[in-house]
């Protein structure tokens, strides 16, 4: 039984189906709200007959939009909630956790947000659901974020502002920061949370997702990176080296020198090494997972370089970007 806190549950999606009616069955009773960032399957439907509180997002859809929405809604109708749990429709949320994070943000007032372990329902069903599962590994602790699933203050939501509506990813990162530079904290605990349905099945869902990295990577640079934060200048020149620079010179040491391209091409493999070896002696990765896990992660560099180049465009343009999407 959830004692100290009133919590509220805010659940984001858009075309979740059958997985927003496993997600909406694993919730306890509680004040719920269920977001759609205009779906054209049935999870509306899915939802009323579920008999939760549903909205309907206007255009332009973003999670970090979705999110406002139902925090807002759900504060406006039930004032006495002091924390919101914040889940995708695709998840479902796991018995113990709400009391776990209710326990945490008890303990020390100075907590903002508390979550735990995201557990990937099928982690192999396919190596791109399996790079899923790796990515959510993280060790318990004092945490410089957060993700979309999380467990927060409603008072350090009202606080802050909530999360920025312009963000197309990455907003639960953006967040994170403003959140820590008012001072307060975020937790990660070693406990779980939520069953999470990854269902990315082939490479180009791959490929977007990793493009929707790197535009949420400039994104967060563009806010924070000049300042003090210095929010994502080492992983934006990072992807630039990687994804952007180094390919275009090996393609003209390719035509115009033959050979040397060769040289410039091992350097991926040392940054693969140095990946490798990270993930298997700091996470503890078996050495086939380290082995994966760092092929992707130096490949996927060159897909998080078109999401930086998409994101500059749109600058130049003036233009406002539009999601992402890739299930």
């Amino acid at each position: 039984m959830i004692k100290t806190f009133n919590i509220g549950i805010v659940v984001v999606g858009r075309n979740e189906g059958i997985r927003l009616n496993d997600c909406l069955k694993s919730l306890p009773m509680l004040p719920i709200v269920y977001v759609d960032s205009g779906s054209t399957d049935n999870s509306l439907n899915i939802a009323q007959s579920n008999s939760i509180d549903s909205i309907v997002l206007e255009k332009p859809y973003t999670a970090a939009k979705a999110r406002n929405e139902g925090a807002l809604y759900l504060l406006n109708k039930f004032p006495q909630i002091s924390a919101i749990q914040f889940i995708d429709g695709d998840c479902i949320l796991i018995p113990g956790w709400l009391e776990t994070a209710s326990a945490a943000l008890d303990n020390d007032p100075n907590l903002a947000s508390t979550y735990g372990n995201i557990v990937e329902e099928a982690p192999f069903s396919t190596i791109y659901n399996r790079l899923l599962s790796m990515e959510w590994k993280d060790a318990p602790g004092i945490s410089s974020h957060f993700p979309g699933i999380t467990t927060m203050r409603a008072s350090s939501w009202e606080k802050s502002g909530g999360y920025n509506e312009s963000i197309i990813a990455g907003e639960d990162s953006e967040f994170s920061l403003r959140i820590r530079l008012q001072g307060e904290k975020i937790l990660r605990l070693d406990h779980d949370m939520v069953y999470h349905h990854g269902s990315i099945t082939n490479f180009w869902q791959w490929w977007k997702r990793s493009v929707r990295s790197g535009h949420a990577a400039a994104e967060r640079y563009a806010l924070h990176g000049k300042g003090t934060a210095k929010e994502c200048r080492r992983e934006v020149m990072s992807i630039v080296l990687w994804g952007g620079f180094l390919p275009i010179a090996i393609l003209l040491l390719t035509v115009f020198f033959n050979k040397f391209w060769l040289l410039l091409s091992l350097l991926y493999v040392v940054l693969a090494c140095k990946v490798m070896l990270y993930r298997k002696r700091k996470l503890n990765d078996s050495f086939q997972d380290s082995c994966l896990y760092a092929f992707f992660c130096v490949l996927g560099k060159i897909p998080s370089f078109i999401g930086i180049s998409r994101f500059v465009w749109n600058r130049i343009r003036n233009t406002q970007s539009t999601i992402i999407e890739y299930k």
